[in-house]
């Protein structure tokens, strides 16, 4: 089963234009290995971080994430630390609930859907974060996702942290649709690839974005970011150091500033 939420017209930053259509959720077979058992809840000791900190070092490849040990699929209660996640689950590898922290955690290999949210506080810093869609898949590194009828307000945090999507079968690096408000902030972060890095879709109320040290490495297949009103509103309330870049022998090369939307 596909719910689609969106379809329509994107323009390509080559001029080029094609109908698109955007879905949330699936059933579809694959070929993938699936893990069928459920996922264990996590319950590990480690407070939620609530106060942000700028400018932590960005794990550039999957390798920067060090003394991580192997987990499968899971479902975050309170935090999840120093883990590597290697095998795909529906609805998604990692599965973060109210509150819950992601901190020197390795998402990929495997992994077809990310890591998945709805409303309520999250905090996702020093992790490498990569999903690799297949077949039919719409694959989203994290998705935000409360619903059609929507629920309550989002606050995500993400910092310190590589989001890594691909353009084949795929929708965003971070994909924020479909009932969710809030607000978003993301400070010291790469986004590497995908359709879009970043698709922010308001069609309730407001997403709120703080966007700080901001770097989107391509090739994109349509554009870097894409943040769409659509029956909501996307307000920009910060945008500093928001940025071209590449990735040169293991570094973060800046490139040219983008211009706040």
């Amino acid at each position: 089963m596909t719910i689609e939420i969106w379809s329509g017209s994107l323009r390509r930053t080559d001029g080029a234009t094609a109908n698109v259509s955007i879905a949330l959720d699936r059933n579809e077979e694959t070929t993938a290995p699936v893990v069928s058992e459920p996922a264990p809840v996590v319950k590990e000791p480690g407070p939620v971080v609530t106060e942000l900190v700028s400018g932590g070092t960005i794990p550039l490849s999957w390798d920067s994430v060090k003394n991580t040990t192997r987990s499968g699929p899971v479902r975050v209660a309170s935090t999840l630390e120093n883990k590597s996640i290697e095998t795909h689950a529906e609805p998604a590898a990692v599965q973060m609930g109210n509150g819950s922290t992601l901190r020197n955690v390795r998402v990929g290999k495997a992994v077809r859907e990310g890591v998945r949210i709805g409303d309520g506080k999250y905090t996702i810093e020093g992790c490498w974060l990569e999903a690799k869609g297949a077949g039919d898949d719409h694959a989203d590194v994290i998705q935000a996702y409360a619903g059609p009828s929507g629920g309550g307000p989002l606050d995500l945090t993400i910092r310190s942290s590589l989001i890594r999507a691909y353009n084949e079968a795929a929708t965003a690096g971070l994909f924020v649709a479909d009932g969710i408000f809030g607000k978003v902030t993301l400070d010291n972060v790469v986004f590497w690839g995908g359709p879009f890095g970043l698709a922010l879709y308001s069609d309730m109320r407001t997403i709120d974005l703080y966007a700080k040290n901001v770097f989107f490495v391509g090739p994109f297949g349509w554009r870097p970011f894409d943040l769409r009103d659509a029956g909501g509103k996307v307000v920009v309330k910060q945008w500093e150091n928001v940025c071209e870049a590449t990735i040169k022998d293991g570094k973060l090369v800046p490139g040219k500033k983008i211009a706040r939307p």
